[in-house]
């Protein structure tokens, strides 16, 4: 189990495809193929609800961000799910560092208007998520040199 995940574990994705009955035919990706918008409240009371390892919450996040991203397709303006979705990143902060970043596209260097024209539709408030949690103070901006090591 990782104190600070970076990616997905498979043995978070095997416990996540037994819980939620997913797919578990891609390992490349595996998260963002198996999100869905309409089980968007499932996941995100799942995540409340149950005693998950770091490794599964940062697992089930990228469900469900993903899903909430499919589900901006559909509704632009949701904000109701948003606002508990950003508890939870707030609240597991070190957990989800790397999920926040990645769609933030903050290590992308990007203009507002590149974000506005490629960006993800959560990319906005991502950012605001990861300005308000100061996050480049806390990572700093050589956070992959601990990697290296």
């Amino acid at each position: 189990m990782n104190k600070y995940p970076i990616g997905v574990t498979p043995e978070a994705r095997l416990n996540l495809i037994k819980k939620f009955d997913l797919s578990d035919t891609h390992h490349i990706d595996w998260e963002y193929i198996v999100a869905d918008h309409s089980r968007l409240q499932e996941f995100i009371q799942s995540y409340k609800s149950f005693n998950w390892n770091v490794d599964e919450k940062y697992a089930l996040m990228a469900i469900i961000v993903a899903s909430y991203e499919d589900e901006l397709q559909v509704c632009k303006e949701e904000k109701t799910i948003w606002n508990e979705i950003r508890s939870i990143l707030i609240t597991d902060l070190e957990i989800h560092i790397d999920t926040i970043i990645y769609w933030s596209l903050k290590e992308a260097d990007l203009t507002s208007e590149e974000i506005e024209e490629g960006g993800f539709l959560i990319t906005k408030r991502m950012i605001e998520v990861y300005e308000f949690c100061n996050i480049l103070n806390l990572v700093g901006e050589n956070r992959w040199d601990s990697y290296n090591s």
